[in-house]
Parts: C-alpha cells; sequence; structure tokens
C-alpha cells in the first residue's frame, strides 16, 4: 500500500473463497488518512475469512485498517484506533481459529470462563506466533492479550 490509488488489487471473474492470511505492507512509511478505503479483491462473489491479518494496525499513530468482506469484494477501510491494543479476531471456519494482528507477536495469550474472578486468567500457548486453533468441544471462555 502506497497511496490510494496505488496498491494492489486481484480481480476474479468468477467466485473467490477465502481463507488465509492478509499480509499488508505500507511502502516507504505511507500512512492512509481516516477514511481512505483500498478495494483490495472484487470476484462475482466472496465466501469465506481471512482469519489471520498482519500489518493492519499502524502502531504510534493511532489509525488501523479494518477488513470488511461483502459478497462481491474486500476492502480495507481506515479508521481510529485510539487505544493501539491489538484487536482480536474470531473466525468460525474449519478449524475455528482466534488472531491478532502480526504486529503484537511479543504479547500473551490468556483465558477464563469466568470475569468475575480475576485470578483465574491463565496464559495458553499459540498454535502460531499471533493465532490459536481450537478443536471442535472448546468451551465458551473469554480472551485477553497482555504485553510481555
Amino acid at each position: 500500500m502506497a497511496a490510494v490509488s496505488q496498491f494492489d488489487q486481484l480481480a476474479i471473474t468468477g467466485n473467490a473463497q477465502l481463507h488465509g492470511i492478509l499480509n499488508l505492507t505500507r511502502l516507504d512509511g505511507y500512512l492512509p488518512s481516516l477514511g481512505d478505503t483500498f478495494r483490495i479483491l472484487t470476484a462475482k462473489g466472496v465466501k469465506g475469512a481471512l482469519p489471520r491479518q498482519n500489518g493492519t494496525q499502524f502502531l504510534g499513530t493511532q489509525r488501523r485498517v479494518d477488513v470488511l468482506i461483502t459478497t462481491q469484494a474486500v476492502d480495507l477501510i481506515t479508521e481510529l484506533d485510539p487505544t493501539g491494543l491489538p484487536r482480536l479476531n474470531w473466525t468460525t471456519l474449519f478449524p475455528p481459529t482466534l488472531s491478532w494482528p502480526g504486529e503484537f507477536t511479543g504479547w500473551r495469550l490468556q483465558t477464563t470462563t469466568n470475569l468475575n474472578l480475576s485470578i483465574e486468567w491463565e496464559d495458553v500457548i499459540p498454535t502460531g506466533s499471533n493465532y490459536l486453533s481450537f478443536g471442535l468441544a472448546e468451551p465458551e471462555r473469554y480472551w485477553k492479550l497482555i504485553q510481555r
């Protein structure tokens, strides 16, 4: 991504099935303005999700891009990120996956089944550097990322 008019695009004449990793790279320190939209994919039909997203939070800038998947396109929309904290992404595609932006690989993932008892948070070892895949019979849980 280098400017609103300079970014990679994929135009598919048929249907697109999404399931994988979105790796976003800004060229030469380019920083999009709030509200800038980048249509990165068009297709006759779009299904699925991008469960793992890297490069979507622009650290130290209070900006990030939100990935919007519609029935015929994938857009990146620049929005305000006042906290700068990582956002957890959940997808129910098999295997179900909880992920966070690759910029936060040094953070620890924790879980609990009871928000009333803050002492019950426990560390979880991720499947990869910034994601966790689940089996089919996981109990209802709450998740958070904390800095190491």
